[in-house]
């Protein structure tokens, strides 16, 4: 009996320690959320675990600085617990988004996993950061609608601090002018609801310099062009109060945005003079996807003054970047899957244990032997051996899986087609454009090869690639095809005109 008490007082104490490190992560990501970076470097200061403190401490980075660096895909996980594990997989989705050019699905995944995580061990802490990321994820591509409502309809239920709640009401907020402007539904959002939100934002730039921006857009697409400047200029003034990155540049971000409105109404040496300072911007310049918009932007721009010269070499820019980048993220994926399946490598890493860990194994080790030595000998040996068996399957499999996922990486395989109602086969590479007219879809593809079938934008899109996205509420477009934005209309390569809606616009 004594042996056995023993054991349960040093699991006991085991458990205690590990909760109050998980309590002191969770306020260093409290931290980093309300932007006192300072205040989360000091505490990532005194983290003991180097693979933690290297997680941690790239997120401050960037916020501060914004490097982004790959230092998160080698760090060993093995000794993680499920929270550190959690921490992980979003800063690691984190990583993946800030290097795509598109929604990345592979970032959603690791938000997922630490939802599940959060749930399967009752942490709401877990639970926020990683819904937050997913709305985050959402508002800044192509956004699901449905999915982002579901999310933050969840999101809601868990505010219980200063700065989930802050969030929380924000994503909601969103959701109702997202549903009044785009859907024209009878909400209850009106200019108002922000107001609530301007409150939490005392000694906040950066959350207050958000809520300024969201203003100004509702202004926009209600068309108060004079209120939208007032409120995009207060926006501007409240990023200029940080330093930090993240604060710059979303104020470069509006200075950019603001250049495609010089554009757009045919002031050439205006818009040149913003892009110019963008493309010269310490905030714009580290980045691959800042500097293929901005190549794109002087290219269009130089291509309207007519000064072919400049406009072919900002396209050469543009080409160049975007090679880079998806160069970048081909390595990546193929980095992460070569380090993910080495087996013999990861069996290495597991056994490799620190002498806190050697101490406490030994220490349980002793006391379990003595307990229970007789009856659990045999029986420990033919757990082994199965657990062996069992993980080195799994291995094989994933192994096996990798290999055929790297595969359809190298050969940037997709869809290729879809069925419509009246069971026509229409290849996408094909596909232009959809115009919904009534009930009934309109089928537009670049041979002409017209068809009209009965059905909604809203059932169709999601059996689309990334690549087709909802530019207006009767419109789905195929990018590929796409020759030009302008401030009302999509062009595309047919010369054809599709309205796209108020807020369809470059958001970094």
């Amino acid at each position: 009996m004594k042996p056995l008490i023993l054991f349960l007082l040093l699991f006991s104490i085991h458990n205690y320690a590990q909760n109050k490190e998980d309590v002191f992560y969770s306020s260093i990501i409290t931290d980093i959320n309300n932007y006192e970076l300072e205040k989360a470097d000091r505490k990532i200061k005194s983290i003991s675990n180097l693979d933690c403190k290297i997680l941690l401490q790239n997120e401050v980075n960037y916020l501060k600085t914004g490097l982004i660096s790959n230092e998160i895909l080698s760090l060993d996980t093995s000794n993680f617990d499920y929270y550190q594990k959690g921490i992980y997989y979003n800063f690691l989705g984190d990583y993946y988004t800030r290097i795509s050019n598109k929604f990345s699905k592979k970032s959603y995944e690791l938000y997922l996993k630490t939802y599940q995580l959060g749930v399967q061990n009752n942490n709401t802490s877990l639970q926020q950061e990683s819904l937050r990321k997913m709305l985050n994820l959402f508002q800044i591509n192509e956004m699901n609608f449905i999915q982002f409502s579901n999310i933050s309809n969840e999101y809601s239920k868990l505010n219980n601090d200063f700065i989930n709640t802050f969030w929380a009401k924000y994503y909601s907020i969103f959701k109702k002018y997202y549903e009044k402007t785009e859907y024209h539904k009878n909400n209850n959002f009106n200019i108002k609801s922000y107001d609530s939100l301007i409150a939490y934002c005392k000694g906040k730039p950066i959350l207050k310099g958000k809520v300024y921006q969201m203003m100004s857009i509702y202004y926009s697409v209600t068309h108060h062009y004079k209120l939208s400047k007032v409120y995009i200029e207060k926006a501007k003034h409240e990023y200029k109060k940080s330093n930090e990155y993240y604060s710059q540049l979303a104020l470069t971000s509006i200075e950019f945005n603001e250049g495609h409105d010089y554009l757009d109404t045919g002031n050439i040496k205006k818009a040149t003079a913003v892009f110019r300072k963008s493309e010269h911007s310490k905030y714009f310049k580290q980045n691959l996807k800042s500097n293929i918009l901005i190549s794109d932007a002087l290219y269009k721009t130089y291509s309207k003054a007519k000064n072919n010269d400049s406009a072919i070499y900002y396209l050469n820019r543009k080409i160049a970047f975007e090679d880079t980048l998806k160069r970048e993220e081909n390595s990546i994926a193929i980095h992460e899957i070569d380090t993910k399946y080495q087996t013999r490598e990861k069996d290495l890493a597991i056994k490799k244990l620190t002498n806190k860990q050697i101490l406490l194994f030994a220490l349980v080790g002793i006391v379990f032997i003595i307990a229970l030595y007789g009856f659990f000998k045999w029986k420990k040996e033919d757990v082994r051996r199965k657990k062996l068996a069992v993980e080195k399957q799994y291995l094989e499999t994933e192994h096996y899986q990798t290999i055929e996922e790297l595969k359809t990486i190298k050969k940037l395989i997709e869809k290729d087609s879809i069925i419509l109602k009246d069971k026509t086969k229409v290849n996408l590479e094909q596909l232009a454009y959809i115009k919904a007219d009534d009930h009934y879809l309109s089928i537009h593809t670049i041979e002409k090869n017209n068809h009209f079938v009965r059905g909604k934008l809203s059932d169709i899109i999601v059996e689309l690639p990334p690549n087709f996205i909802k530019c207006h509420r009767s419109y789905i477009i195929n990018r590929n095809f796409v020759k030009q934005f302008t401030n009302r209309f999509v062009v595309m390569e047919d010369n054809t005109e599709i309205p796209i809606s108020r807020n369809f616009r470059f958001e970094n």
